[in-house]
């Protein structure tokens, strides 16, 4: 049951997926949830990290009724190491920041592969003034030995049928040897990862192209990414009018907050932060919750 995700931009259509298959089963099952249809699955990974650390070995679980998103903690292992060494899953907004930028790349390149020597994280970070030296790079950097050593799985229940997705953000990558004290790293060597055609093809199909002015604006915000990121891949796609309730938000953003009283404000202060930023969504508020409206994809410059 290995991982196979080509669709096409409507939300509803699986581009050369028989209707009995693990992926288009799933399909099915994301586009009848209100917060997940239309969504990419590595979307729906980001959306629902969590925000504060957890134990080193605690999995993260996001239960939705029919389907499940599971990340496992797991272990990095270097060349002629035997031991590795074990982080935790992704957290906060860095780990978003992360995600941002696998998926803006993916989006905009022509291929999978991602030199970090050339086109490094550093330097994208900077296009939205935000600095990566010290703390900072290295909170970026156990974020992303984080994502490329943790488990990622999808299990659903639906259609007749119980089954599972196993997901790979990055399928394989290298880096130059360490190089002695004080000695200068050869620029011709190739510092690379590439990212999983499964997952990301999905992206690279969505009419969403994310701005860099909108990560300015949000690079600290938790919460206020995982509003973005959705309305941005959610309201696209969409045909008609929707409503979601505050059920619905509870079990996809709540999850991080004891009580109701206070994730509804927060929600609330957030979701008007990502309007003024995402111009173009059209999201009215009630009492029982959200309504969506088919809205342009965010403007880029």
């Amino acid at each position: 049951m290995a991982a196979d995700l080509s669709i096409v931009r409507t939300p509803t259509c699986i581009a050369h997926a028989p209707q009995d298959e693990p992926v288009a089963i799933l399909r099915s099952l994301f586009d009848a949830n209100p917060i997940m249809r239309g969504i990419p699955r590595a979307i729906a990974y980001m959306i629902t990290l969590p925000h504060r650390a957890q134990r080193s070995h605690e999995v993260w679980i996001k239960d939705f009724g029919s389907f499940s998103l599971i990340i496992e903690p797991g272990r990095l292992f270097l060349h002629s190491d035997k031991v590795g060494q074990a982080f935790g899953v992704p957290f906060g907004p860095r780990a978003r920041m992360l995600f941002a930028y696998l998926i803006t790349w993916s989006a905009d390149s022509d291929s999978f592969e991602i030199d970090r020597g050339g086109i490094s994280l550093n330097r994208w970070a900077e296009r939205f003034g935000l600095s990566i030296g010290g703390k900072t790079y290295a909170a970026f950097q156990d974020q992303e030995l984080r994502l490329f050593s943790n488990h990622f799985l999808t299990t659903f229940g639906g259609n007749g049928y119980e089954g599972a997705t196993w997901d790979q953000f990055c399928i394989n990558g290298m880096r130059p040897d360490p190089v002695p004290r004080g000695a200068r790293p050869d620029p011709s060597k190739r510092n690379m990862v590439r990212l999983s055609a499964e997952l990301y093809s999905e992206i690279k199909n969505h009419p969403t192209r994310i701005p860099v002015t909108a990560l300015s604006q949000l690079s600290n915000q938790s919460l206020g990414l995982d509003i973005y990121f959705w309305l941005a891949y959610r309201l696209p796609v969409m045909r008609a009018t929707e409503r979601v309730s505050w059920d619905d938000l509870d079990a996809c953003f709540g999850t991080s907050y004891r009580n109701r009283h206070h994730f509804h404000p927060r929600f609330l202060e957030k979701l008007k932060l990502v309007l003024s930023i995402y111009g173009e969504a059209r999201v009215d508020v009630e009492a029982e919750g959200l309504v969506l409206h088919p809205s342009r994809a965010p403007s880029t410059p």
